[in-house]
């Protein structure tokens, strides 16, 4: 899409919504401290006691709170209500965003970005919307008439890639000699069916002739963390469980396999650190955006994607024996994750919308 309608050479005040998962908020936090190195006032617009608003006042990031409510998938009483808050939402947002009066909104995607997309385009204030999944999302679908650009998670495309604060360099240690390290990862809030199946799962290929040793980190959602330990009691391998892990992508970095979710953030960091993984895709994902994310990666041969239902098939432990057995297979696709990562520095990212970003002083 062309940029010509900015006529903006230079952004002093930049908005960014988006929120409800990591996919969404992690991108914004990272494009708003990008943007305050450079010197914009910044403020981020969400829903209160979300995400968003702790990872804001984490890092001392300007919040504004809205109630919104989701309606994708819900049923219809739901969805009613949740139309009915837009009107009362859209004219608060509306004053907001007359008060800050940014230069630039950016939408990260999900519900909460509504009625500030809708008010800035009201106001006549330039969007851009960013969408980190292979399938558009509803709320972006709806708000496409407003933005001028619509980013793609893939590089290739004038605008795409999902912007990171870094891209890691590949660990120069032998990440596929023993002890493999296999890190499992099912969310931020973590997955339960992981938490469930993995202890027993594992500890058959570990038993397993051939199979070399290996060290698991297992990521289990606090709410799970004394239940998941309990499971790995007894396991005839080294392991760590922790509820949330604060620095996954160096995890990702060192890992020899990853077994993971496969939402927009997890496949950016999973394939940016080069790490081979089996996707397992959320089964009620809307839209089953995670199959497809996890399918862009398995077809470059980056990685493999199950059905959930393919951890508890005798054939899941064979799988896993078949690929732990085989270093060369992990480090060709680990090579093959990182040449097709959807990730792009934050810094080229927002150089790419030039002449709207322009030579933004970093003063």
């Amino acid at each position: 899409m062309s940029i010509k309608g900015f006529p903006l050479k230079r952004v002093r005040k930049l908005l960014v919504t988006g929120g409800g998962t990591g996919g969404h908020v992690i991108p914004a936090i990272t494009l708003l401290e990008e943007a305050r190195r450079r010197g914009a006032d910044i403020l981020y617009a969400g829903a209160p006691g979300s995400l968003e608003e702790r990872q804001a006042k984490k890092r001392d990031i300007p919040f504004s709170p809205l109630n919104v409510a989701g309606f994708a998938g819900k049923k219809m009483s739901i969805k009613l209500q949740a139309l009915a808050l837009l009107p009362g939402a859209v004219r608060k947002a509306l004053c907001r965003v007359r008060e800050f009066a940014p230069d630039l909104v950016i939408g990260t995607g999900g519900y909460v970005q509504i009625p500030w997309v809708v008010s800035a385009g009201m106001s006549g204030v330039p969007v851009v919307l960013l969408e980190p999944n292979a399938v558009s999302g509803l709320s972006n679908r709806v708000l496409a008439p407003f933005a001028r650009i619509i980013s793609t998670m893939s590089p290739s495309t004038p605008y795409g890639g999902v912007p990171v604060r870094e891209i890691p360099p590949v660990e120069s240690i032998d990440r596929f000699g023993e002890p493999l390290r296999i890190v499992i990862v099912g969310g931020s809030q973590g997955a339960r069916v992981f938490n469930e199946v993995m202890p027993a799962l594992l500890s058959v290929v570990s038993r397993t002739h051939g199979v070399p040793r290996f060290s698991v980190v297992h990521q289990s959602g606090e709410r799970w963390l004394e239940m998941t330990r309990s499971a790995y009691k007894g396991v005839p391998f080294e392991v760590s469980v922790y509820g949330f892990l604060e620095d996954l992508p160096e995890y990702y970095r060192k890992a020899s396999l990853v077994i993971c979710r496969s939402g927009a953030m997890t496949v950016t960091e999973v394939t940016a650190a080069g790490a081979p993984a089996v996707y397992i895709p959320y089964p009620h994902a809307i839209g089953d955006h995670q199959t497809r994310n996890a399918e862009i990666i398995a077809n470059c041969s980056g990685g493999w994607v199950w059905r959930e239902s393919f951890l508890s098939d005798p054939d899941s432990a064979r799988f896993l024996i078949k690929i732990l057995s085989d270093p060369l297979l992990l480090s060709k696709t680990g090579e093959k994750a990182r040449s097709n990562t959807p990730a792009i520095m934050v810094d080229r990212w927002l150089d790419r919308l030039s002449p709207i970003w322009g030579n933004l002083s970093n003063a």
